[in-house]
């Protein structure tokens, strides 16, 4: 995935759409999620938001 600018924070949702992990970081670990598919939404500098799929496997 790729971020027009700088990232703010990143949240991964599971399927069900509650959140599951969060981060203010340009990075989050997947340690603790189970394996399968959840939704990555990125904020950058500009407000602007992105969502992606991620698989854990």
């Amino acid at each position: 995935m790729t971020v027009d600018g700088k990232v703010k924070s990143l949240e991964i949702y599971n399927m069900a759409g509650q959140k599951v992990k969060n981060s203010v970081d340009n990075t989050v670990a997947t340690d603790g999620l189970s394996k399968g598919l959840y939704i990555i939404k990125t904020n950058n500098e500009k407000g602007e938001t992105q969502s992606s799929k991620l698989v854990v496997n």
